[in-house]
């Protein structure tokens, strides 16, 4: 990995770090309705919190939470979970808007919040279990499937997932889960 990416991941990663810490900021997160972005009066954003089924651009990237399974077992039989944690499983789907190819890493670029503002970090795409992968290059234009898994104590509630979007924009969105 060349150091220019590595820096681009890394501010990615600050990113969602602040944004989580600081209840997020939506400001340049907008929803995307028949192809077009919607934004309100003031150029803003016309929501702040987004849904299951929404597509919303941040930068140059759009992405759609297309499900959520709460709670899911893990496919392999040879997967273990303490008693009182629970996976949770993010249909994600992400498309590159700009001219460029993109890398998505789910660890970097997602996160996950509890009503208490608890944080959880996104599994490593090795650790996925068998569930199909987000994270890979994206060429312009293209776009990519696949899930994220969390794993969250047992009394999460009111999950919000948290994305940076591009790594090189500023800003990021929340969609609510639950």
């Amino acid at each position: 990995m060349g150091m220019g990416r590595q820096v681009a991941m890394l501010g990615a990663t600050l990113a969602v770090g602040v944004a989580v810490q600081a209840g997020c900021s939506t400001e340049d997160a907008s929803l995307v309705e028949g192809g077009t972005t919607t934004t309100g009066g003031t150029g803003g954003p016309l929501v702040e919190m987004f849904g299951v089924g929404d597509t919303v651009q941040l930068g140059d990237v759009r992405f759609t939470v297309h499900e959520v399974h709460d709670p899911v077992r893990p496919l392999n039989p040879e997967t273990t979970l303490r008693d009182d944690r629970r996976w949770v499983a993010v249909d994600v789907e992400v498309e590159n808007i700009s001219t460029e190819e993109i890398t998505i890493s789910s660890v970097i670029l997602f996160a996950l919040q509890d009503v208490t503002h608890e944080s959880y970090a996104a599994r490593t795409p090795d650790r996925n279990d068998g569930f199909p992968e987000l994270d890979g290059d994206i060429a312009a234009g293209g776009s990519r499937r696949g899930t994220i898994i969390f794993e969250v104590p047992d009394i999460a509630r009111e999950l919000r997932l948290f994305f940076a979007g591009d790594v090189l924009a500023s800003g990021s969105a929340q969609v609510l889960l639950s």
